[in-house]
């Protein structure tokens, strides 16, 4: 029963969200930088891609994995450290697990696993913050279904994996982390009320994941002016199908 729920709420909803959400004081294109990530064949295997959009431009894309296994979902993000980090799911055999990798300069890390203790790990969604910190999300399997999961970098490596929220009986889905203008980070997913799959949502204040509508957000959020939206670039033609990818974009330092 189960099992048919999950597979009628996500015929329902789409399966990836394309942006990933930093809400940035208004800039122009040249003024910009964005990350780009997406998984496509490689003839045998579904594989990650990357490019950066510097200059107004899409930089020649590159290959972050290869081998066997099945590669997807992934999700990007960049700091105002210039560094770039790339996290997606990777399915072999029965296990989906989490990898990642990082480019400081002109070298990317080899990828390497998120060991989270889970069998099935997938749907991430990467924000890096303020701090230049690496914070995900994700839906990970507890035993029973699905539940939101989130871990963030902390000398080295990434921390412990922690309940976002309690968990539940009916899966929890397709998770999207993001962060304001004024560096509150906040996720959203896809949660079952009883009756239908709705959207829940935390953000990340005074050190845990609190509901997003009390006063302390509003506390936080005090003083501090709004922001505007700023526009995307245009995906690259190089990119073959939109829906498999992922694109974070963020003000250029000066």
């Amino acid at each position: 029963m189960k099992k048919n729920m999950y597979l009628n709420v996500l015929s329902a909803i789409p399966i990836l969200l394309l942006y990933s959400i930093i809400v940035l004081p208004g800039v122009s294109h040249g003024e910009m930088t964005a990350s780009l990530a997406w998984s496509d064949s490689d003839g045998q295997q579904e594989q990650i891609y990357f490019s950066s959009y510097v200059d107004g431009n899409w930089e020649h894309p590159v290959q972050l994995s290869e081998g066997n296994s099945l590669d997807y979902l992934p999700s990007t993000g960049k700091g105002g450290d210039g560094r770039t980090w790339v996290v997606w799911s990777s399915k072999q055999n029965n296990t989906i697990s989490l990898m990642y990798t990082f480019r400081s300069g002109n070298d990317w890390t080899q990828p390497r696993t998120i060991d989270t203790g889970m069998r099935s790990n997938t749907a991430v969604s990467l924000v890096v913050d303020q701090e230049d910190v690496p914070w995900i999300v994700w839906a990970g399997f507890d035993g029973n279904d699905d539940e939101i999961f989130w871990s963030r970098w902390v000398d080295g490596q990434w921390s412990q994996p922690e309940l976002v929220a309690a968990a539940n009986d009916v899966p929890d889905l397709l998770p999207v982390l993001s962060m304001d203008s004024h560096g509150v980070l906040s996720v959203r997913w896809q949660g079952f009320n009883g009756e239908k799959y709705v959207t829940v949502s935390r953000s990340f204040i005074e050190g845990k994941w609190q509901e997003n509508q009390g006063t302390k957000r509003k506390m936080a959020l005090q003083s501090k002016g709004e922001g505007n939206f700023i526009a995307y670039p245009r995906l690259p033609d190089f990119v073959p199908d939109p829906a498999k990818a992922k694109m974070h974009v963020r003000q250029s330092r000066k």
